[in-house]
């Protein structure tokens, strides 16, 4: 039985988070998991969480009112693979309002092994 371990994602605010699905296309047939990544906006990728082989979902918390940015790398003994696109997106901070808006993509060339069709949705 495969064993699937899913690091929870951290909140950058005491603020209440709304769950997005990221989801993207394993196109690697040895990894050892994914590493989600992301990235506020003007800062640098830092990891986020990691899945196990063959999990190409995953629950994200962006923070209220900012807009941050996630990718996804698959990773196995070897090494990590190159980042797939990634997408950046805002959770509107008013009262009553927790509609995702997808703000950019940012396309990187793919390369064998590598994640694709990377999507964030609610």
């Amino acid at each position: 039985m495969k064993q699937v371990f899913i690091v929870p994602l951290l909140l950058l605010s005491a603020a209440p988070a709304f769950a997005l699905t990221a989801r993207w296309t394993d196109t690697s047939n040895n990894e050892q998991g994914f590493i989600v990544e992301q990235r506020p906006s003007g800062g640098m990728f830092t990891e986020a969480g990691r899945t196990g082989p063959n999990v190409t979902t995953v629950a994200v918390n962006p923070p209220f009112g900012q807009v941050t940015c996630y990718q996804v790398r698959a990773f196995n003994t070897i090494g990590v693979s190159a980042a797939s696109n990634e997408r950046c997106c805002s959770v509107p901070s008013q009262a009553g309002i927790a509609l995702p808006l997808v703000v950019g993509t940012k396309v990187k060339k793919t390369i064998p092994n590598q994640p694709t069709n990377f999507i964030i949705t609610p």
